[in-house]
């Protein structure tokens, strides 16, 4: 599904003149562009195990991905090729450099740790801009300075945490209850 997704990306993506950001596809071919990209981090998501690589060979691939980083914006940037096709090629190496640093972080004992906090990232994900547009019509068109910028940073990450209390962990719940008892009616149904 991801090679299928890839491709028709990759025809939006490379037909005409190139696109200078990612939004200038529209409402309607913008998802499709980056479907690939989003499919492969779910699969990362869903990933179980990771194989985590040597330091050396870890570094080597740091700093492979720090050239291609280096070249894809020297692309974009020198010569107008856009953000779009440079990200979209850049997204295949990049999964596979986030592979291996999360096969490589999660043999750590600091990984568990973090891994609590990053539970409710998503949530962060979804309400920070509504914090940040807020932040922004109060300020009106004054810079916002160092005292406001951290009290918008502790709001966000606030109200994130709210909300995944509030909204996002009793979702997953109620969804993993729904799957197990559709699972179970679903086999039950078999026999």
């Amino acid at each position: 599904m991801i090679g299928l997704a890839y491709v028709i990306s990759g025809l939006i993506v490379y037909n005409g003149t190139p696109k200078a950001y990612m939004q200038d596809f529209g409402d309607y071919l913008n998802w499709i562009v980056w479907l690939p990209v989003w499919m492969m981090g779910c699969h990362l998501a869903e990933k179980p195990t990771f194989r985590k690589l040597s330091p050396t060979l870890l570094c080597l691939l740091r700093g492979g991905i720090w050239f291609l980083a280096s070249f894809a914006v020297l692309l974009t940037w020198k010569f107008n090729i856009g953000i779009p096709r440079t990200l979209f090629l850049f997204s295949i190496p990049g999964y596979f450099w986030i592979q291996a640093e999360i096969g490589s972080f999660t043999a750590t004992s600091l990984a568990k740790r973090l891994e609590n906090l990053g539970i409710w990232s998503y949530s962060l994900y979804l309400t920070h801009p509504l914090i940040l547009w807020g932040a922004v019509q109060l300020m009106g068109q004054r810079t916002m300075g160092i005292g406001f910028t951290l009290l918008v940073v502790i709001v966000v990450l606030l109200v994130a945490y709210v909300f995944y209390q509030l909204v996002e962990k009793p979702s997953v719940q109620l969804a993993r209850f729904l799957s197990t008892r559709w699972t179970s009616r679903e086999s039950g149904s078999l026999h």
